[in-house]
C-alpha cells in the first residue's frame, strides 16, 4: 500500500522517518482507518529498525506495548515517534545540510553576511517566534522544538561563521513542519524562505550553491523559483 511513498523519501534516515510519519499522519484515508493505521505502523517500526534509529526513537515506554488494538493508541505511538525523530535526532538532522552539500562547498573556508542580512535574521527570528507562538496550526510539540530551534540559531549567528548547518538544520526542520499545512501558515513559510534565501545568499559568496530539491518542497520551490 505505501510502496510508492517510501521510494520517494529523502536519502537522510532521520528526514525520511519524519516524512514517512508526516505523510501518514496527514492522509485521510490512513488516519481513520484502523487496518491502514496499522499498516502505517508496522511500516515506521520497519523503517526505524532497517535504518538503526529505533533503540533512538522508540522510548522504553513504547516498547511495554500500549494497547494497539484501537485508533488513537496508534496515532498517538506514531506522533510521539515523529516527535522523538526530530527531538532525539537533533545531531543528524542538524548535520544534514553539511553531508548533503560537503561536495560543493569548502568546509574549512568562514561564510560572511553582509551587515543588512544579518540584521534582517535577526527580525526574522523575532518574526518567526510571534508567529508560531500564535498559531492554532501547529501542535505545542511542533512549537517548542521550532523555537527551541530558533533560540539555537539566534545564538549562533555572527557576521562570519564558519559553518551554516545550524542554519539549515533550522530550515529543513522548519519546512517540514510547515510543509503540512500549505496556505494555513503562509505568513510562517514566507519569513522561512527569505531566511533561507539571506543564508543562500552567504554559501554563494564562496562556492555555487547546489539545486534546492533535497530541501523541503515548501521551501526548496521558492528558492530555485526565486530571482535575487
Amino acid at each position: 500500500m505505501f510502496e510508492d511513498l517510501c521510494r520517494s523519501l529523502p536519502e537522510n534516515p532521520v528526514l525520511g522517518g519524519i516524512v514517512l510519519i508526516d505523510k501518514f499522519l496527514s492522509t485521510g484515508n490512513v488516519t481513520s482507518s484502523y487496518s491502514a493505521l496499522v499498516e502505517a505502523y508496522t511500516c515506521v517500526l520497519t523503517y526505524l529498525r532497517l535504518h538503526g534509529l529505533f533503540d533512538k526513537v522508540v522510548s522504553a515506554e513504547m516498547r511495554q506495548g500500549e494497547n494497539l488494538k484501537d485508533r488513537d493508541p496508534i496515532l498517538r505511538w506514531l506522533q510521539q515517534a515523529r516527535g522523538n525523530l526530530a527531538a532525539k535526532c537533533e545531531n543528524e538532522l542538524a548535520d544534514y545540510g553539511a553531508r548533503s552539500y560537503g561536495s560543493f562547498f569548502d568546509r574549512q573556508a568562514p561564510y560572511e553576511f553582509v551587515e543588512s542580512d544579518l540584521t534582517r535574521v535577526q527580525q526574522l527570528i523575532t518574526e518567526l517566534r510571534e508567529l508560531i507562538a500564535k498559531t492554532n496550526e501547529l501542535e505545542e510539540g511542533h512549537k517548542e522544538r521550532l523555537l527551541m530551534r530558533l533560540e539555537a540559531l539566534q545564538r549562533e549567528m555572527h557576521r562570519r561563521m564558519s559553518s551554516l548547518d545550524r542554519c539549515w538544520g533550522f530550515i529543513i526542520e522548519a519546512g517540514l513542519v510547515l510543509g503540512q499545512f500549505g496556505e494555513n501558515v503562509k505568513p510562517l513559510t514566507d519569513r522561512i524562505v527569505e531566511m533561507a534565501k539571506v543564508f543562500r545568499r552567504a554559501q554563494v559568496s564562496s562556492e555555487v550553491f547546489p539545486t534546492g530539491r533535497q530541501l523541503p518542497p515548501a521551501v526548496s520551490g521558492a528558492l530555485e523559483g526565486a530571482e535575487e
